[in-house]
C-alpha cells in the first residue's frame, strides 16, 4: 500500500461510492478538484428511468 500513495497523490479525482435510492435511482459521491491540495466532495444523482442494460 505504501507504494500506492505516490501514484494516488497525482490524482485529484476519485474514491467514488454509490448508494441505491428508493426510487430506483442512485447517488454517487466522489472527491474532485484542480489539485490534490484543493479538492471538494462532489455528488451526482443518476436517473435510471428508461435505462436498459
Amino acid at each position: 500500500m505504501a507504494d500506492a500513495w505516490p501514484e494516488m497523490g497525482k490524482l485529484s479525482v476519485g474514491l467514488p461510492a454509490a448508494a441505491a435510492l428508493l426510487d430506483s435511482n442512485f447517488l454517487s459521491v466522489y472527491y474532485a478538484g484542480p489539485s490534490t491540495d484543493g479538492t471538494s466532495v462532489e455528488w451526482v444523482r443518476v436517473n435510471t428511468r428508461g435505462a436498459s442494460v
